[in-house]
């Protein structure tokens, strides 16, 4: 059994024009090729179909142990930082320091103590850029297991429970070393993806909905089992 999740947007004209994004998630029930070489899908009626916010880029919650490591820098206008000395690393996030709480090809949120915060960059606020250092185990389908990014901030929020800083940041550079240099050459990002960062969303959330579907699979069979027992008794 397939699983999906999709989406539709409605466009409303009355009493204003504008666009209102519904999400839901669905049964594939056939897959079959159309005349004009497109694929077409039939899933079931949805249960349920709810509002949602329109998202450019699939985001996902990764699993800390998709890493190897993870390094935060501060960034100033001279472009220069200690490799030799990130202010936030793999084991920060491992001892709930900080969290990265979804990441997505254009960003990332984190979720950050807040006295770390001020380890990183003590007047951190809207704006503040961060260099991020991210590599990965290695995953099928992808090519790069390391990336070099320049993040900013494009909100910070205070938890009022925990006083943890929650932190909206935008990809906004991404990076490779020049071993000769030493340094990190900084290119722009074009219209919000970093594609070696969507390679890797992407092929998380693949793996996440494969390892779920064979979960639900492994107790639909272990409660037919259960049933059939049951019968035979």
């Amino acid at each position: 059994m397939l699983f999906c999740r999709a989406g539709v947007s409605i466009l409303e004209k009355s009493p204003k024009i504008r666009e209102i994004f519904h999400s839901f998630r669905s049964v594939v029930q056939d897959t079959k090729e159309s005349a004009h070489k497109t694929v077409l899908i039939t899933i079931q009626t949805p249960k349920f179909i709810g509002q949602d916010q329109r998202r450019k880029c699939l985001r996902i919650s990764p699993e800390i142990s998709s890493f190897v490591s993870i390094e935060f820098w501060p960034f100033n206008a001279t472009g220069n930082f200690e490799m030799n000395s990130p202010k936030l690393v793999l084991s920060d996030f491992i001892l709930s320091n900080a969290r990265i709480f979804n990441i997505s090809a254009g960003g990332v949120k984190l979720i950050i103590n807040r006295d770390k915060l001020k380890e990183i960059s003590p007047e951190f606020q809207r704006g503040t850029r961060l260099v991020l250092h991210l590599k990965i185990h290695e995953i099928s389908r992808t090519n790069i297991d390391e990336c070099w990014l320049l993040a900013k901030a494009t909100n910070a929020v205070v938890d009022f429970a925990t006083k943890d800083i929650h932190v909206g940041m935008e990809f906004v550079s991404y990076g490779t070393e020049d071993s000769e240099c030493k340094k990190i050459i900084w290119n722009n990002v074009f219209d919000n993806v970093v594609e070696d960062v969507a390679a890797w969303v992407h092929q998380w959330h693949v793996n996440l909905y494969r390892e779920e579907n064979i979960t639900k699979l492994e107790n639909d069979l272990s409660h037919a089992d259960e049933i059939t027992l049951q019968d035979n008794r």
